[in-house]
């Protein structure tokens, strides 16, 4: 696993993040995502506010064979902010610098 902190984005980070993320609803409509970064491992979390969410039922890796409806799902950016260490991480920065894009349902 890498320890050098890097903003990257690999179509890969996307495919695995939605078969080893899990989600969890709050009370109040929002949604934790939590799971391994795809890059480092290590544990990082996202949270989807209520009031960003209409509801978040499914949770969509993006395929380039399935063609989602239109204003029903949006990609939901994310990044690894994990409480790893990683040389070179800015001050002030958390996480290893991966990112990608998950579709969420928001209908």
């Amino acid at each position: 696993m890498p320890d050098e902190y890097q903003e990257k984005n690999e179509p890969e980070f996307t495919n695995k993040v939605a078969t080893t993320f899990t989600s969890h609803e709050a009370p109040d409509g929002s949604v934790l995502l939590r799971g391994p970064c795809p890059r480092c491992g290590h544990v990082t979390e996202h949270l989807i506010s209520a009031g960003v969410l209409r509801r978040a039922s499914r949770l969509w890796s993006r395929r380039a064979d399935r063609e989602l409806p239109p204003d029903e799902d949006e990609d939901e950016r994310m990044c690894c902010y994990c409480d790893g260490e990683h040389s070179g991480q800015p001050d002030g920065y958390r996480g290893c610098g991966a990112f990608w894009s998950l579709k969420v349902d928001r209908t």
